[in-house]
């Protein structure tokens, strides 16, 4: 086993200002050296301090001998200066990591031993990920070294916007990669998460119109940004070049307070169960905002310490809000009261730690955003109760009109029987309102089916697209990916969140024209579209080796629904990949008479048997198989297509040879589509 051996020797040049700190052996293939409690440091009180002063040693006496613990000096924008001694006896050159990606600056002097400048390097919060020596959340500084030689490192660190802390260590890059993994693991799941829960509440609020499914999905939204800026992954992947953004936690994390407010109202229904605290709960808003104009303004110190302590009077009144309701018997609210002091709880650690008031560790580091993860979830399952609360009064509702329907008729009986002039006015009536519960009773099943499909069109199209992120994020968390490779994965990550972002745009469309049974034709160039649906399968393709031929002309124009055309060829690609095998070829073609549009969709895969060819569009049984690498499907994608294309005035044909392929036609008529109106 290779042995990693490397000390760390404090300065003995320097009588009365500094001890000498007790030399470190670190043996063992892999580890990471806790470099915190080993160096000598002062702060620049006056910020008076730079590189000359090094050099011509003004700055030596006011080193102090190392901390007993993680350096943490709270919200302070004074500089901070730490200095240690590295002789390396490792052939691996070394790297030292910041756990701290808050930091506004940072610069690293390295000498060598005879006092010779090796490298200088300057970073902060404000270099995009991309420009650092080392692409990560974090900062990683190369400290240059060489086995056998001795080296002094000057480090100056400083924080404006957040409290200022320092864990040091130092390592080989490829340890700091493997001892990493764990964190990014726990990073990954907490965004993957917040992003489910933001979209899943969006849909809600599109669905139901219920205000108070937009202000949770907002406050989630505002509170992810909020850990990604103080964890380093919004500058790593959000901001980009825009580091400028990182300057306002404040902002995100007091828009974030304001959704929760309004969230916590409209729930709880503080307005009517309790009006005066709703009044205090509201004038909290009021401070969140001044909050953001001070940190715009440019006061940000002043405007941390207002959003800080609005915090804990938010999470008081949300508490006891919570609390009053719950005992008026309004379930919800015992998630909600959980989920707020679990969110307290971490708060509070977070802001002592803030202060200095208990040391700097991974759960103090962690704490709020721990904390936030648990409340979300149960806050999510209060949502989920007030759902089920909604349909048990909905049934309620059905029961007791049932029952006025029965008094009813029992009164009309009666009446018949003492004025029989009245008899025909009250049976025609009574027929009335039988007609209008059998009309609103198919309207209820209606649309039932409606919700049904939307939920099966969601869960269908976003399968792919979602398993595409999912194999780009394990790739990514590949250590041996090269700087390219890494560019070329993040840039399909976005494309695949794009595309997404296109197929929810296009459902929630959908959905809204079919609610309102109107429908609008237009004229597009086909071949974009098939050229679109290229990017969307590209992972698909490249993971199997499969060519995607493109026969359609460009310049084809067709005029028929774009959406639908959307959904029926991605879910005939989809298809096809799945059931064909590797360095196979899938072709899109169309044909234009004068009557139809004939659009094939070619694969030269494991092809069906005539038996299974019957069972394709069966809208009684949802017919499905494993594709070439055990794809599983839902069997709803054709069926869709089918009702799609048949409501638009046209018909889909499937024909195929067993280990041949399949082709898959889609016959539109020209003269449908130019003189009717089709609701799809």
């Amino acid at each position: 086993m290779l042995k990693i051996v490397f000390f760390i020797f404090s300065f003995l040049n320097i009588p009365g200002s500094a001890t000498e700190a007790k030399p470190v052996t670190l043996i063992a293939e892999g580890s990471t050296y806790d470099l915190s409690t080993s160096v000598e440091w002062f702060v620049d009180a006056n910020a008076e301090f730079g590189f000359r002063d090094i050099i011509n040693g003004r700055i030596k006496p006011y080193f102090k001998p190392p901390p007993t613990h993680i350096l943490n000096f709270g919200y302070t924008n004074r500089p901070l200066w730490c200095r240690f001694r590295v002789r390396d006896l490792n052939p691996d050159n070394l790297y030292m990591e910041i756990k701290n990606p808050d930091l506004d600056s940072v610069s690293v002097y390295i000498f060598d031993e005879n006092d010779h400048l090796v490298h200088q390097h300057h970073t902060g919060d404000y270099v995009p990920s991309g420009d650092r020596e080392v692409s990560g959340n974090n900062f990683f500084i190369d400290l240059h070294t060489k086995k056998g030689n001795e080296y002094t490192v000057y480090l100056r660190a400083r924080s404006v916007n957040s409290s200022l802390f320092l864990p040091l260590y130092i390592a080989p890059l490829k340890t700091f990669y493997n001892s990493d993994r764990r964190e990014g693991v726990f990073q990954a799941i907490y965004y993957g998460v917040i992003f489910f829960i933001v979209i899943y509440n969006l849909f809600l609020f599109v669905i139901l119109k219920k205000p108070e499914y937009f202000y949770f999905s907002a406050f989630v939204f505002f509170l992810g940004i909020v850990f990604a800026i103080y964890s380093g992954y919004a500058i790593h992947y959000l901001w980009g070049k825009q580091t400028w953004l990182n300057k306002y936690p404040v902002v995100f994390a007091s828009l974030s307070g304001i959704f929760s407010i309004l969230f916590t109202s409209n729930l709880l229904k503080s307005e009517i169960q309790t009006p005066r605290r709703h009044i205090w709960i509201l004038a909290l808003t009021g401070i969140y905002l001044l909050s953001i104009i001070l940190q715009i303004s440019g006061f940000s110190k002043i405007a941390y310490r207002f959003m800080l302590y609005n915090v804990f009077f938010s999470f008081a009144f949300i508490i006891s809000i919570a609390l009053s309701v719950w005992r008026r018997g309004y379930k919800p609210a015992g998630y909600y009261i959980f989920a707020w002091s679990f969110f307290l709880a971490g708060f509070m650690l977070y802001a002592l730690r803030e202060f200095n008031v208990i040391p700097v560790n991974d759960l103090t580091i962690h704490a709020a955003q721990v904390g936030s993860f648990l409340a979300i979830i149960l806050i999510s399952f209060s949502l989920g109760k007030k759902i089920n609360i909604y349909i048990d009064n909905t049934s309620e509702a059905w029961s007791l009109a049932a029952s006025t329907a029965e008094e009813n008729e029992r009164l009309i009986k009666h009446q018949n029987r003492l004025l029989e002039d009245r008899v025909n006015q009250r049976t025609h009536d009574l027929k009335q309102t039988v007609q209008t519960l059998q009309q609103q009773e198919e309207e209820l099943k209606v649309a039932n089916e409606f919700k049904d499909k939307v939920f099966s069109m969601i869960s269908h199209d976003l399968r792919s697209p979602l398993t595409t992120l999912g194999g780009l994020l394990n790739i990514l968390q590949n250590e041996n990916l090269t700087e390219k490779e890494r560019s070329r994965i993040l840039k399909n990550l976005r494309l695949s969140l794009k595309h997404t972002h296109d197929i929810l745009d296009n459902i929630f469309e959908w959905a809204t024209r079919r609610q309102s049974r109107e429908h609008k034709l237009r004229e597009f160039d086909f071949h974009q579209v098939v050229k679109e649906m290229t990017g969307l399968f590209s992972v698909q393709l490249e993971a199997k080796s499969i060519k995607f031929v493109n026969n359609i002309q460009p310049g084809t124009v067709i005029k028929t629904d774009k959406n639908m055309i959307h959904l029926v060829l991605r879910n005939l690609i989809s298809n096809a990949i799945k059931f064909t095998g590797k360095d196979g070829t899938i072709s899109v073609s169309c044909e234009v008479t004068e009557s139809n549009f004939d659009i094939k969709v070619s694969d030269t895969g494991i092809g069906m048997s005539a038996e299974d060819q019957k069972k394709l569009f069966n809208g009684n049984n949802h017919f499905t198989t494993r594709g070439t690498n055990n794809e599983k499907g839902t069997g709803l994608g054709l069926l869709l297509c089918k009702e799609f294309i048949e409501k638009n005035g046209g018909k889909i044909q499937a024909s195929s040879v067993k280990g041949k392929g399949s082709t898959f036609t889609v016959k539109l008529n020209k003269e449908i589509q130019a003189h009717e109106n089709v609701a799809v």
